[in-house]
């Protein structure tokens, strides 16, 4: 059965800030990918669609005619599985409102790249839906150069990314608090502040995004990780890896266990620190390159590719 993978078309798509949503994502996979308006079209009866998350009201509309008509196996992408305003109330959109409704039907799953936690797992408690969980692929071309004198020539601290919510990030937030307060903190620390979403009408606070953030985190040996209070993989996992930087903060459970190992809790990073960096730089330059072997080996394209084809031919 052929895959297909439908973004929308509308104008926010342009003004993405990482590769977890429409084309971009797509080719992670390799999957070839059209516009929501190709499923106005006869369905294939070999063909089976990935619907990305990030549409319009509109959008979401068509996909639900396009479901109903139950000609074709549908894969509804979900990305934020937390409570939200948009996941429940009158607030509602009208994608959550798609996935709570048709996600039982026997034509339709979820796929996710994490595991089900808050609105994601009342979802699948309640409906009992088909479900695929598919990690990042990790996408070797990304890569950023990774040798043991240009990792010893890099800025020698922590990178801090991101929103700073205390509610959905506690020890992100907890660090950039910290900051302000501990010199420790402040000297192995640097900020990089969260580009904003412009696709949500925000501006764009800078162009530290998609290939340019790999290379600007390239820049330091460490880089901060935090899987939110849901304990999901982020992308910042795989983006670390890419970057040859060594991971400090807390792993997601769903990191393979090699990977867990390698993270370094944020008390044991600053006490490392004290040592100088001609001592640390040969160990963690090895972690560095053992966490990018860990990530690249089981996160392959292929291989989370081929999991896809297999659920689908398995399912429907």
């Amino acid at each position: 059965m052929q895959l297909r993978f439908i973004c929308g078309e509308n104008a926010t798509y342009a003004s993405l800030i990482a590769s977890d949503h429409g084309a971009p994502y797509a080719k992670s996979l390799r999957l070839p990918c059209s516009g929501v308006s190709s499923l106005s079209e006869p369905a294939s009866g070999s063909e089976a669609v990935i619907i990305d998350d990030n549409l319009t009201e509109d959008e979401a509309r068509l996909v639900r005619k396009f479901v109903e008509r139950q000609q074709a196996p549908v894969l509804l992408k979900v990305v934020d599985p937390y409570w939200v305003r948009g996941n429940h109330g009158r607030r509602k959109t009208t994608y959550s409102a798609l996935v709570e409704t048709y996600c039982r039907l026997p034509n339709v799953a979820i796929l996710s790249p994490y595991e089900p936690s808050e609105w994601l797992r009342m979802v699948v408690d309640k409906f009992h839906p088909k479900l695929l969980v598919l990690p990042y692929p990790y996408v070797a071309e990304a890569e950023r150069p990774l040798d043991f004198e240009g990792f010893s020539a890099r800025l020698d601290r922590a990178v801090l990314t991101g929103a700073l919510s205390g509610r959905k990030y506690p020890r992100r937030a907890m660090v950039h608090r910290l900051r302000h307060i501990l010199p420790g903190y402040r000297r192995n620390f640097d900020l990089l502040p969260h580009p904003g979403y412009p696709n949500l009408g925000e501006p764009l606070r800078h162009n530290l995004i998609f290939d340019n953030f790999v290379k600007f985190i390239g820049g330091y040996k460490y880089f901060f990780v935090d899987p939110s209070r849901a304990d999901l993989e982020f992308l910042k996992f795989t983006e670390c890896a890419y970057a040859g930087c060594v991971p400090v903060g807390q792993p997601a459970a769903s990191l393979p266990e090699a990977a867990r190992r390698l993270v370094l809790e944020t008390s044991k990073f600053l006490k490392l620190m004290r040592k100088p960096a001609a001592v640390r730089d040969p160990v963690h330059f090895e972690a560095a390159l053992a966490y990018r072997a860990v990530m690249s080996k089981s996160r392959k394209s292929e291989e989370l590719r081929q999991r896809l084809e297999d659920f689908v031919q398995s399912n429907f």
